[in-house]
C-alpha cells in the first residue's frame, strides 16, 4: 500500500550525501557500519504506528537508502498519527541538530514550520509551502489531484468516504475538486475496523453525490465497492491508485470496473526489477521488515488477507495501545465480496490495559 514510501527515501538518498557538509564533531557507526570522525544525522519520521494510516516500512526504507554513506547516523521518531507527536519530533530534530530529516507519510506534512526556523531541510512527504522542504512525493497534493481527476471525469456533486483522524486528505480533495468548479455535497467519516460501511455510502449517496472518492484502507476498498453495489445506485468511483492494488482490483472482480485511480504509486507486488531491488535493499537491513501493510490471497474458494494495524486507546490522561494483524477471510456472495471471519492476533502491547475498562 506504502509502496510510495520506498521510492522517496531512494531518490533521496543522493540528496541527504550533501548533507555531510553540516556534520558534528562526535564520534560514532555510520550507516555503513564503519567509525567516522566526521559524522552527521539524519532523522527518519512518520506515522510509524498510526491507527489510521501506519508506515512502519519507512525506517528501514530509509536505512537501506543510506547505507554505505559515509559518517551518517540515523536517528527516528514516530509522530504516530497525532499532531503533537510530530510537533514533538521537529522539536527533537531541532535539539538533536540533525543535519537533514526524512520524512514518511505523517502530519509533519501538513506543518513543518519548526524545521523550516532552524534550517533544517525536509525530504520525502513534506509541506510544499516552505523553503527548506524537498516534496519528493506528491503528499496530499495526490488527494488534490483525486478531485480534480473527479471533476474532470464529470463529477458535479462528490461525495467524500474517508478514515476517522484523515480530515486533512478530504480537505485537498475539496480544494481539487474546487478548482474545477465541482463541489463537495457530504462528507462521510468511518474508523479503521469499520464492519459495515453501508450506512457511511447511503450518507453520501441521500446528499444526491454523482460520484464517491474513496480515501481508506485497501481492504476496506472491497466493503466500500460492495456496500455501493448493494444500494442499487451506480456513482462515479474514485481514489488513489495506492488503495486499488493488483490483489484488490482482483478481488473486487466486475466490481472494479470503470473504477477511476490517480496517483504515481507503485505496487509492492509489481514485476518491474526497481521493486525487487527496493525489497531486497530493505530485507537486507531487516529480514522482517514490512513491504507493505496489507497482503491479500484469492483462492478458488474465497480469499484471505492480512492487514497491520495498530489502535491508541486514551482515557482520563492514560493510554493503552496494542499492535498486531487481523486475519480476514472473505467469502463471495453473488458477485459481492464480504467478511465471512476476523482473527486478530496482538504482537505488542504499550501502556496501562486498565484504561479499557475490563
Amino acid at each position: 500500500m506504502h509502496s510510495i514510501t520506498k521510492f522517496v527515501v531512494l531518490m533521496a538518498a543522493g540528496t541527504l550525501t550533501l548533507a555531510a557538509c553540516a556534520s558534528s564533531s562526535a564520534s560514532s557507526k555510520s550507516a555503513s557500519g564503519t567509525s567516522s570522525g566526521s559524522t552527521f544525522k539524519v532523522m527518519i519520521m512518520g506515522d510509524f504506528t498510526s491507527a489510521v494510516l501506519p508506515v512502519p516500512e519507512t525506517v528501514p526504507a530509509v536505512e537501506a537508502a543510506l547505507k554505505g554513506v559515509p559518517g551518517v547516523q540515523i536517528v527516528t521518531c514516530d509522530s504516530k498519527g497525532d499532531p503533537n507527536a510530530a510537533i514533538a519530533c521537529e522539536q527533537t530534530a531541532v535539539a538533536d541538530k540533525v543535519a537533514a530529516v526524512v520524512n514518511g507519510f505523517g502530519y509533519a506534512t501538513e506543518d513543518t514550520s519548526v524545521l523550516n526556523q532552524a534550517g533544517i531541510p525536509t525530504l520525502g512527504s513534506a509541506s510544499d509551502t516552505q523553503p527548506t522542504t524537498f516534496d519528493v512525493a506528491p503528499a496530499n497534493a495526490e488527494y488534490t489531484g483525486l478531485g480534480v481527476g473527479a471533476a474532470e471525469a464529470g463529477c458535479k456533486a462528490a461525495g467524500i468516504l474517508y478514515l476517522d483522524g484523515t480530515s486533512e486528505l478530504a480537505n485537498a480533495i475539496e480544494a481539487g475538486l474546487a478548482f474545477k468548479g465541482a463541489k463537495d455535497v457530504a462528507g462521510a467519516t468511518v474508523a479503521i475496523n469499520a464492519p459495515d460501511l453501508a450506512p457511511a455510502v447511503a450518507k453520501l449517496l441521500a446528499a444526491k453525490a454523482d460520484c464517491i472518492i474513496l480515501s481508506v484502507s485497501p481492504t476496506m476498498v472491497v466493503q466500500a465497492m460492495t456496500a455501493i453495489s448493494q444500494s442499487g445506485a451506480h456513482p462515479q468511483v474514485l481514489g488513489v491508485g495506492a488503495i486499488f492494488p493488483k490483489q484488490i482490483v482482483t478481488a473486487l472482480g466486475s466490481l472494479a470496473n470503470g473504477v477511476i485511480t490517480t496517483g504515481p504509486s507503485l505496487d509492492p507486488a509489481d514485476s518491474a526489477p526497481i521493486v525487487g531491488q527496493i525489497r531486497a535493499a530493505m530485507q537486507a537491513i531487516d529480514p522482517g521488515a514490512q513491504v507493505t501493510t496489507i497482503a491479500l490471497t484469492q483462492r478458488p474458494a474465497g480469499a484471505s488477507a492480512k492487514t497491520n494495524f495498530t489502535a491508541r486507546h486514551v482515557q482520563d490522561g492514560g493510554h493503552f495501545t496494542v499492535g498486531g494483524v487481523y486475519h480476514d477471510q472473505f467469502v463471495s456472495v453473488k458477485g459481492h465480496w464480504l467478511i465471512s471471519a476476523r482473527r486478530i492476533v496482538v504482537t505488542w502491547t504499550e501502556g496501562d490495559p486498565a484504561v479499557l475498562g475490563i
